[in-house]
């Protein structure tokens, strides 16, 4: 049986930094059939940057006990809950592991996501989660020539723009986005996501975690070397 494959995406209280990985406000999510879908908020525990607030119109109070999306408040789980249900949803949705999709994941979305599972103890989500695939290495292979963020892509295949920066309707667009160009290129649906080149076992992610984890520890001096030999060894992969 098929691997269940499910698009997502993320909205965070801002771009990962240094040693630092934001916290997620927001998950969407959809199955590859469109017949489930996900879309929840989550309360922070850090700031939300003054930059994440003008990509996606997210802010807190104070105390970080209220959630508003342009000044309206919404309703927001903690993020120990709001974690917990998503992979209750995957695990209650789907009868075995998934693989989650999501364009720019292992730069993004998928090294965020388990950075907050872990940090907010969140078990057991091995059982849940696959591995993920990255639609943006994907695309650069089909479309080498020009732009692959999102917007360009949908474009390129003639779909229409989305509300761009919510995380449920970027999850739902990324799905007709890849649907389109596996059939506009006459390609194999799970081969595609699945190729080895963009498509990575939780195993692997979780070992490049912990990797980056080692590298924030190093001594100032060394960083320039450490990123010139991690640039060789993942151009080496891709």
């Amino acid at each position: 049986m098929p691997t269940p494959i499910v698009y997502f995406d993320l909205e965070t209280t801002g771009l990962p930094h240094g040693g630092h990985l934001p916290d997620i406000i927001q998950i969407g999510a959809v199955d590859s059939y469109n017949q489930q879908e996900y879309d929840e908020y989550l309360l922070p525990t850090i700031p939300i940057s003054a930059g994440a607030t003008r990509v996606n119109g997210l802010t807190t109070n104070k105390r970080r006990t209220r959630l508003f999306h342009h000044n309206q408040e919404i309703h927001a789980d903690e993020m120990y809950t709001g974690l917990g249900k998503f992979l209750s949803w995957l695990r209650d949705m789907f009868d075995e592991p998934v693989l989650l999709v999501a364009h720019n994941a292992f730069n993004f979305d998928a090294k965020i996501l388990l950075k907050n599972l872990e940090h907010y103890q969140i078990e057991d989500y091995d059982s849940v989660i696959w591995g993920f695939s990255d639609t943006l290495l994907a695309s650069k292979d089909v479309y080498p020539q020009g732009s692959a963020k999102l917007e360009a892509i949908q474009e390129r295949l003639g779909l229409p723009p989305t509300n761009p920066h919510d995380a449920f309707c970027d999850s739902h667009a990324l799905r007709v986005m890849v649907r389109r160009m596996v059939n506009q290129n006459n390609l194999n649906y799970q081969q595609f996501i699945k190729s080895p080149s963009w498509c990575l076992p939780l195993s692997e992610m979780k070992r490049r975690y912990r990797i980056a984890e080692e590298v924030q520890e190093v001594p100032d001096y060394f960083t320039d070397i450490i990123h010139g030999l991690n640039s060789m060894r993942i151009n080496s992969v891709y």
